[in-house]
C-alpha cells in the first residue's frame, strides 16, 4: 500500500493522548481548590446574610412585644421551680415566633392555627433562612436535604413526619423560655459582644446515637425549627438551642463548649469523637461547616465570625450575658 506524504493525520497517537489527559488532570488539580474556596466564600456570604436576617427579626420582635423571643413557648413545658412559659407573640419555638419578621407570614399563620399538632404540614417546610449551606451533614438522615429524621418510635397513625431542619441555634440565656426579658435586662453586659445565635449540624453522629436498620432506633432526630421537647418524642438535642445544661433547662442538652475547645470546626458528621481520638461530631455542643471560623449573630443584630482559636473562657463570657466580664484579646483574633 502506497503512503501519500500529503495526507493529513486524523488522530492523536496514544502518547499524545496520554499527555493531554495528564495536562487536563493537572489543571483540574490546580483549579479545584480555587473553586472550593469560591464556593465556601459564597456559602459563608449566604450564611452571614441568613444570620443578619435573624438578628433583625429578633429586634423587630422586641419592638413589637418589648421582650426578646422565648426559646420555646409551650404550656406543657415546666421549668425550674415549676416555672411555666408565658405565650408572648404566639406559641412554638423561637424560630416559629420569628417567622412573621423574615417574610414568612403565611407560614406563621399555618403554625399558629395548630401549633401543637406534630403533623401540621407547616412543620415540614424547609425555611432557607434557617439553613446554613456549608453544613456537610445535610440530608444524612435520609429524608432529603435540610430535613430532620421522622420519629420512628410511634405507631404510623401518630408518627411525627420529617420536620424542616435548623442550623441556627439560639442562646437559651438570651431567649429565656420561662422569663423572657427586654434587651436591657436580658443582655446587661451589652449587645455588641453578646452572642445570641450560633450554628450546629443537622446530623451529628446519628449512626452512634440511633441504632437499627435505617437509623430506626434511639431518640435523636437532629435540630429542627419546630421541635418542642415537652410535646413530641425525640431527644433534647433536637431543640434548636444551646446552653441548656448551663441554664438548668432539661429541654436542651447542647452547651457552650466541647472539652478543650469552645465549638467544633468542620467535624466529620459521623465517626469517633475527639475524646476517643477522632474528629467526629459531638452532639452536646455547637459546630460549623465553615473553614476556620464560627459565624454568630450578636445582640445588636450584627454578625461576626469567631476564630477557632478563641479560648473556652472567652467563648463562654461572650455567651453568658450576666457575668460583667470584659472579653479577652483573643475575641478579636
Amino acid at each position: 500500500m502506497r503512503h501519500n506524504p500529503g495526507s493529513k493525520r486524523s488522530a492523536f497517537t496514544l502518547i499524545e493522548l496520554l499527555v493531554v489527559i495528564a495536562i487536563i488532570g493537572v489543571l483540574i488539580g490546580l483549579l479545584l481548590p480555587a473553586v472550593q474556596k469560591v464556593r465556601e466564600a459564597a456559602n459563608r456570604t449566604v450564611c452571614i446574610n441568613n444570620q443578619k436576617q435573624l438578628g433583625l427579626a429578633v429586634h423587630a420582635f422586641h419592638d413589637t412585644f418589648s421582650v426578646l423571643p422565648q426559646g420555646w413557648a409551650d404550656p406543657a413545658a415546666v421549668g425550674p421551680n415549676g416555672a411555666k412559659t408565658p405565650l408572648i407573640g404566639g406559641q412554638g419555638t423561637w424560630h416559629a415566633l420569628l417567622l412573621p419578621y423574615i417574610e414568612q407570614g403565611n407560614l406563621a399563620q399555618q403554625v399558629q392555627a395548630d401549633p401543637f399538632n406534630k403533623r401540621n404540614p407547616a412543620y415540614q417546610t424547609v425555611v432557607k433562612t434557617f439553613i446554613c449551606p456549608s453544613d456537610p451533614s445535610s440530608g444524612m438522615w435520609g429524608w432529603g436535604a435540610n430535613r430532620a429524621r421522622a420519629n420512628p418510635n410511634a405507631n404510623p397513625p401518630t408518627n411525627r413526619p420529617s420536620f424542616g431542619s435548623a442550623n441556627y441555634v439560639g442562646n437559651v440565656w438570651v431567649f429565656n423560655p420561662y422569663s423572657p426579658q427586654n434587651i436591657t435586662s436580658g443582655m446587661p453586659d451589652g449587645t455588641t459582644n453578646q452572642i445570641i445565635i450560633a450554628e450546629a449540624y443537622q446530623y451529628c453522629n446519628g449512626a452512634m446515637w440511633d441504632t437499627g436498620p435505617g437509623l430506626t432506633g434511639g431518640g435523636v432526630d437532629g435540630p429542627s425549627w419546630p421541635f418542642l421537647n415537652d410535646r413530641w418524642n425525640g431527644g433534647s438535642n433536637d431543640t434548636a438551642m444551646y446552653g441548656g445544661p448551663s441554664a438548668g433547662f432539661y429541654e436542651n442538652n447542647r452547651d457552650y463548649n466541647q472539652g478543650s475547645v469552645p465549638f467544633q470546626i468542620q467535624p466529620k458528621p459521623d465517626g469517633p469523637v475527639p475524646a476517643s481520638g477522632g474528629n467526629g461530631c459531638v452532639i452536646t455542643t455547637t459546630q460549623t461547616g465553615h473553614s476556620g471560623v464560627m459565624p454568630v449573630t450578636m445582640g445588636d443584630g450584627s454578625v461576626r465570625v469567631v476564630s477557632g482559636s478563641v479560648s473556652n473562657k472567652t467563648w463562654q463570657n461572650a455567651n453568658y450575658p450576666f457575668d460583667g466580664a470584659v472579653l479577652a484579646s483573643d475575641w478579636n483574633n
